[in-house]
């Protein structure tokens, strides 16, 4: 991927994605834009390591270290890539997915113990009383915005340099080794 570096870095996929949220029922407002949010991760992370594409592949699998979105949010916060209020809202987001996802029964942004989620996310940066839905929506679209600043400020990771053993150097070792067991 390309970057334009600029402040206008994917404005049109933000606005694309935070107007597909209007039409969505609570349940769709929770599910997609986690799941986008998710993606997100996922390209950040994978613009940040090596180009192994076999390996990098790998850890995004199901049962890879990046397999989940939980561990997508560890993994950015770890390596420095979003900050910790960042984390904490992004880990909200998803159990306020994992609240509309893993029930059959109806439910809204109006359920007292997901409208207490959405009272505790931070980075609303209007700040004023809105409903818990509209909250969770700028939210959101706000730490969007931090994934693709952070897609901006990134340094690509480096491979580590791979050291040659010379015939002498493995001589050496072995006597080592052999001076060690001895003890």
């Amino acid at each position: 991927m390309k970057k334009k570096l600029d402040k206008f870095f994917k404005f049109d996929e933000v606005i694309e994605f935070r107007n597909t949220l209007d039409e969505e029922t609570d349940r769709g407002v929770a599910l997609m834009a986690a799941s986008f949010l998710e993606g997100e991760l996922e390209e950040l992370l994978r613009e940040y390591f090596l180009e192994d594409q076999v390996v990098v592949n790998q850890i995004f699998s199901f049962n890879g270290p990046c397999g989940t979105f939980s561990s997508k949010i560890h993994m950015t916060y770890i390596l420095g890539l979003i900050g910790k209020k960042a984390y904490r809202d992004l880990h909200l987001i998803r159990k306020i997915r994992n609240d509309f996802g893993h029930t059959a029964t109806p439910l809204t942004f109006e359920n007292q113990r997901i409208q207490n989620r959405c009272n505790d996310l931070y980075y609303d940066a209007l700040g004023f009383d809105v409903t818990p839905r509209t909250k969770f929506t700028r939210v959101a679209v706000g730490i969007l915005a931090f994934i693709h600043g952070a897609h901006l400020k990134m340094k690509k990771c480096e491979p580590s340099m791979d050291y040659e053993l010379s015939d002498e150097v493995k001589e050496e070792a072995k006597k080592a080794a052999s001076e060690l067991t001895e003890y």
